[in-house]
């Protein structure tokens, strides 16, 4: 399915140095590539010397500033691949991205790490973000279906995560947050600054220096010059400059702090020349700022828990392109505002106004292109009968629940429904690729479209 918003941490590399607060830790990571560092209470750094992310480690071990980000599973090249849209701002959050309830479930993609009880650290870690909420984190070792965050634990030297609800964007099977831990490379402090930066990104934050407010002393065009030399040369001058503009006022979601905090996690070490007078020095610790936005965030009045898969609004008035990938099922689910005859259109736009996360990203194959859709197939089901939020096993028993995409005028790829549904009542519409004339699966393929859901006139 489709990937949203991605906030991306720089890699393991990135000097960010670590918090003075004494926490119980296990044994620190050594390190021979890494400098040493000297503890930090997120204050601003006394030289840029010590904040520059872009002094070297090993090789492979380029820093990389924290952006968004977007990877394919089979088809992710070599580079990270940037997406164009929006970074991760609470304190500052996007319209769209928060979550619409308050208990999410976590799964790890793998069972085990080099690295001794890793699985325990992050999940401790990251549950930090519940205190003084109504946020409940379940974490689950190993692979969870339609977990709404699933964490790729490798040991890459990456760190990124999709932003906020849009976590669920990703196939069922593939990561939505990468924690590149590798053995032996960084110490616990700096796992630790990942692991809340991260989490922060996929409960909905964004960068704090994205803030369009007083105290953001953020030098955008000496970000852009800074940057361009050090880890995002290959992006082209717009997307570079998109992440570091500040977020409009307008896009903002009205829950979000709007004042400045610069103790954030959701900021990252910043030389002198981008952040004057002196630079900055990310924190490993979440700020009383951190911890406000986080309670607004998640609030008492939030549903607990919600239908699996992903919303999608009748009559709604954007496009969205999503993606399966190989043998994965997408899965959505919408509520029926009224009773009536409703048509369930899907095809393959391209069109400028559709919201796609990869139309701008240097992928190895091109995804803009409108045939992806007649690769798929779509159930639309009830809900289960004793499993609340969950579909039923089967298509609704009646006529228009099972259709393909299929070529339309001018060769366009259209597939098209019209079924029957009451008020108030939770649709599913269950996604996969088409498969082989033989009927076996294609393991490798990719599809893209977009759905619309509106009720007939």
């Amino acid at each position: 399915m489709a990937r949203k918003a991605v906030g991306e941490t720089k890699s393991e590399k990135k000097t960010s140095s670590t918090s003075g607060k004494k926490v119980s830790t296990p044994k620190a990571d050594k390190s021979n590539t890494l400098k040493k560092t000297k503890p930090n209470t997120g204050k601003k750094a006394a030289s840029s010397k010590s904040t520059d992310i872009s002094e070297s480690a090993s090789g492979d071990d380029l820093k990389k500033p924290c952006l968004n980000g977007f990877g394919l599973p089979e088809l992710q090249p070599k580079r990270k691949a940037i997406s164009r849209l929006a970074l991760a701002p609470l304190t500052l959050v996007k319209k769209g991205n928060a979550w619409e309830k308050k208990e999410l479930t976590v799964s790890f993609l793998q069972t085990s790490h080099p690295i001794p009880d890793i699985f325990e650290e992050i999940e401790k870690i990251a549950k930090e973000w519940e205190k003084g909420t109504s946020l409940k984190l379940k974490f689950f070792k190993g692979l969870v279906p339609n977990a709404d965050i699933r964490v790729d634990l490798n040991q890459s030297g990456t760190y990124c995560s999709i932003v906020g609800r849009h976590s669920a964007h990703a196939s069922v099977g593939q990561w939505s947050m990468i924690l590149g831990f590798r053995p032996g490379s960084i110490d616990y402090q700096k796992r630790r600054y990942y692991i809340l930066h991260e989490f922060g990104h996929a409960l909905g934050l964004e960068h704090e220096f994205k803030k369009p407010v007083a105290g953001n002393n953020l030098n955008v065009e000496a970000a852009i010059n800074h940057f361009r030399s050090n880890g995002l040369g290959h992006l082209s001058p717009e997307n570079l400059k998109e992440q570091f503009v500040a977020v409009m006022r307008e896009d903002i979601d009205e829950r979000s702090t709007l004042d400045f905090d610069e103790n954030s996690i959701m900021m990252y070490d910043l030389p002198a020349h981008v952040w004057p007078p002196s630079g900055l020095t990310a924190p490993s610790d979440l700020s009383d700022k951190d911890r406000e936005g986080m309670s607004k965030l998640f609030g008492s009045d939030l549903p607990r828990t919600g239908p699996v898969g992903l919303r999608l609004v009748p009559n709604g008035p954007e496009k969205t392109a999503y993606y399966l990938f190989g043998n994965d099922t997408a899965l959505f689910h919408f509520r029926a505002p009224s009773t009536g005859e409703y048509v369930i259109k899907v095809t393959g736009d391209i069109a400028e106004g559709v919201i796609d996360p990869y139309a701008h990203v240097p992928l190895k194959v091109d995804v803009i292109n409108p045939l992806l859709a007649l690769r798929t197939q779509f159930e639309i089901l009830g809900e289960h009968p004793t499993i609340k939020n969950a579909p039923a096993e089967a298509p609704l028993p009646i006529p228009g629940s099972e259709f393909r995409v299929q070529r339309g005028q001018g060769y366009e790829p259209v597939g098209e429904t019209k079924i029957p549904l009451e008020a108030g009542k939770t649709y599913f519409i269950r996604a996969s690729i088409t498969p082989n004339p033989n009927g076996e699966p294609h393991p490798n393929q990719l599809a893209r479209f977009v759905i619309q859901i509106s009720k007939k006139s």
